[in-house]
């Protein structure tokens, strides 16, 4: 109990019941985007729904034996190769690669938008020769 005036200070390891947690999530600087960050935020972006195939994409999948589920696995737990690339637009540009079942390595070139939070995968490839 406090005496004469002073604040009562709360126990050590005492939780708050009405205490909302909020986790610390580190911010995205966008004028200078890295391969960590850009992961981040594909990753964040897949597990929201934000994210598009273009027609090219799909072309590609027939193309390249690969099919939407490869390219949700490609997103979800693939690592960005190299440093994003800032395009005309100012969105930002990336390969996600992840090495398949068999072994071998696909990719998804991705761009990132900045305004909208959303992705769009522009195409899907292989990353190994044949």
């Amino acid at each position: 109990m406090a005496e004469d005036g002073e604040k009562e200070k709360p126990e050590i390891g005492k939780e708050n019941p009405d205490a909302e947690i909020i986790p610390f999530k580190r911010p995205i600087h966008w004028s200078r985007l890295r391969a960590d960050e850009a992961q981040t935020v594909i990753r964040e972006r897949v597990r929201k729904n934000r994210f598009f195939l273009s027609d090219h994409a799909f072309e590609r999948l027939d193309e390249r034996d690969l099919t939407t589920v490869d390219v949700l696995a490609i997103l979800r737990t693939g690592d960005v190769q190299g440093a994003p690339v800032e395009n005309e637009h100012k969105d930002w540009e990336v390969v996600v690669v992840k090495r398949m079942p068999g072994g071998r390595e696909a990719g998804a070139a991705t761009i990132i938008f900045q305004d909208d939070d959303t992705i769009l995968v522009k195409t899907v490839m292989w990353m190994d020769p044949k």
